[in-house]
């Protein structure tokens, strides 16, 4: 018997194909093989890790017993990092903003700021609900808006809003 567990992410055990020695099988469903050596495998997913437990080595390899059984798990875990979003607010004399002003965003998600969130390895994108006319800009870690998340690691993505300053000119009588 192959069973699939995913842990993190919003995958369902099923969407991974399981295989004996490259024959498809079920999840959860006994199969008849021989007696013997047989290798379990799965498509994989780059968004997972995978690691086998119960009757199966490290590698998938599971030997069946004459007249008996063995069970063999696949458990693929998300890999995930944390992405943190700080907000500066740069006013110069002109904008009344501060920082718990702005609705922060990950993937169109609102976040809190100054809190790591877990996400999954990869590109995420970074945003703003509303600016209320200030530039923004972003730190070197997010380009754009956009930070690239690896595994096991945070990213800290400095979202800036500038006001634009105003210049006064005052022309005096000759």
């Amino acid at each position: 018997t192959v069973n699939k567990v995913v842990v993190g992410g919003p995958a369902d055990p099923d969407l991974f194909a399981l295989f004996v020695d490259g024959s498809s099988v079920t999840n959860g469903v006994p199969t008849t093989q021989s007696a013997g050596n047989h290798v379990v495998t799965e498509t994989l997913n780059p968004d997972y890790s995978l690691s086998f437990s119960d009757d199966c080595d490290s590698n998938g390899n599971v030997n069946v017993p004459s007249g008996g059984s063995a069970i063999c798990t696949l458990t693929n875990t998300l890999k995930t990092g944390t992405l943190t979003v700080i907000k500066v607010v740069e006013n110069n004399g002109v904008g009344t903003k501060v920082p718990e002003n702005f609705q922060m965003t990950i993937d169109d998600d609102d976040v809190n700021q100054n809190r790591a969130y877990p996400v999954s390895v990869g590109s995420h994108t970074v945003g703003e609900v509303d600016n209320f006319g200030y530039v923004t800009t972003y730190s070197a870690e997010c380009p754009g808006g956009v930070a690239n998340v690896p595994l096991n690691g945070n990213v800290d993505c400095t979202v800036t809003n500038t006001m634009p300053g105003k210049l006064k000119i005052l022309k005096g009588a000759s």
